[in-house]
This record gives C-alpha cells, sequence and structure tokens, in this order.
C-alpha cells in the first residue's frame, strides 16, 4: 500500500512508523491535560501529503492526503483527503482507486462522517450522540472493556475535548480540568466498531466520572436497515451489560444524578 502511495506522490516518500501486535495502551490521566500538547485538539498524530491530479496540459490540479504517523495492526488507521484546487471527478477516481488497492491487500476502508472524528460532536446541527454516564469507575472501566473484548470495537485515537464543544447541559455532568489560559478541557477515547457503524467516544473527568457517547455513522445506516438494526442492538447489549455489572436490572432511559443516564 506505501509503495502505491508513493507512486502517487508528488516528489515525497509516504513516512509511516508501523507497529505490529502493540499491546500498549496510553493511560489518561484523570481529565489533565498536557501544556506541552495544550494547543493540539487531536492527540494522534498525522502526516500531510500532496497528490498532483493533473496531467501534461491540463490545468493544475491537486489534494493532499492526510495519514496518521503510526500504523498499527491493534488500532484503527486514518486517511483523509482534503483540496481546494480540484475537480470532484478527479478526487473521486483517485479515492476508489485507493479503496480498490487496499481490498486487494486485505484492508477495508470506511467512510467516516466528519462528526464521528471532529473533537466537536455536536458539528451536525441535527445529529447528537447519545450520552451514557456511568458514576461507578469499576462499572465504567468494565463496560469499556466490555466493548473491545466481546463487540468488536478497536482503539480510534484520542482527542482533547473543550468544554464549549459540549451541549450546556451535559457539561455540567463533568469537572474539567482547567489549564494554564483558563481553558476547561478533558482527554477523550474513542473506540470504532469494525464495521464502522458506530463509534463510542469515552470521557473521564476529575472525579472518575465516565461519559460514553455514542455516535453513529448515520450516512452507512441510512443505506443499510440491516445495519441499522444491528447498531440499535449493539446500544442494547451495551446498557444491558452495565446494568448487569451493577447488579440491577434494565432502568428506563431517564436522567439519573448518581448512577448513570442516558440523553439523546
Amino acid at each position: 500500500m506505501i509503495e502505491y502511495l508513493n507512486r502517487l506522490l508528488c516528489n515525497e516518500v509516504v513516512d509511516i512508523k508501523i507497529e505490529v501486535n502493540d499491546e500498549k495502551r496510553v493511560k489518561v490521566s484523570n481529565g489533565k491535560v498536557s501544556s506541552r500538547r495544550r494547543h493540539v485538539r487531536t492527540i494522534t498524530r498525522t502526516k500531510r501529503y500532496t497528490i498532483k491530479l493533473s496531467k501534461d496540459q491540463e490545468k493544475y490540479q491537486w489534494m493532499n492526503i492526510v495519514l496518521g504517523a503510526t500504523f498499527s495492526t491493534r488500532r484503527t488507521f486514518h486517511i483523509s483527503f482534503c483540496w481546494l484546487v480540484a475537480s470532484g471527478a478527479k478526487v473521486d477516481k483517485h479515492v476508489q482507486m485507493l479503496s480498490r488497492r487496499a481490498s486487494q491487500f486485505g484492508l477495508k476502508l470506511i467512510t467516516v462522517p466528519q462528526y464521528a472524528l471532529s473533537e466537536n460532536m455536536y458539528l451536525h446541527p441535527l445529529i447528537s450522540p447519545t450520552l451514557v454516564i456511568v458514576a461507578n469507575k469499576r462499572v465504567a472501566m468494565s463496560a469499556e472493556t466490555f466493548l473491545t473484548e466481546s463487540h468488536d470495537f478497536v482503539d480510534d485515537g484520542q482527542l482533547i475535548i473543550d468544554s464549549k464543544d459540549l451541549e450546556q447541559e451535559q457539561a455540567e455532568y463533568f469537572e474539567f480540568q482547567i489549564d494554564r489560559y483558563g481553558h476547561k478541557k478533558l482527554n477523550a477515547r474513542q473506540y470504532a466498531h469494525e464495521t464502522g457503524c458506530v463509534f463510542v467516544r469515552v470521557l473521564e473527568d476529575a472525579r472518575s466520572r465516565y461519559g460514553f457517547f455514542w455516535i453513529e455513522n448515520r450516512r452507512m445506516l441510512r443505506s443499510n436497515k440491516e445495519i441499522e438494526i444491528f447498531a440499535r442492538s449493539l446500544f442494547g447489549r451495551f446498557v444491558d451489560r452495565i446494568d448487569e455489572l451493577k447488579g440491577v436490572g434494565r432502568k428506563p432511559i431517564v436522567a439519573c444524578e448518581d448512577d448513570y443516564s442516558v440523553t439523546e
């Protein structure tokens, strides 16, 4: 795949670190923000390369391809396309070529909506994630493990979330760490289901209160009824697992300050 990308680049060479069977998991401390990365919203590092789209005497067209700086067999790998001076047809052609080449190497490319990767989960004015709040740290950590070990979720990177990126009533649930500039922020882990139908963003505040933001890939769900039903069942099993860990029966989905709540 890297050799194929190198043939497309303009006098550049893809330089990506490859990790195989990486067992390490980056520990996110309780709501603390590293001052060395205070201006970085996305913790996952990326690299940007230029692809020339025009040929011979054609009007010059180009786009940027943004790749994750590290490829790991235990995490998702992000590929983004950015362009201003290019036609949509040419960009689409290269995306389709890359998708076909990836399938030849046994790799699966999934189209991801922008709001699923943005630090602002309310980027789309008509789409909002479902929030599950768990106050018990033991239950929350077990629920997080339940996603990765039992339901095919994989590490999808980390983000820095600002309090203003949450709706006001939901920001009140969390105790944000205040940096030297007075900004209230939290580190967040994100997981993606292997089908790409659902993303789960996990916030942990300074009081060890957890928030699980359930983000659906609406683009995929609206075109596949079977995937939509599967995504809904995933959420049901997740909430059932939380109740099981607490040792209680299924509760109505209502706001609850002390244990856990689900809000839409």
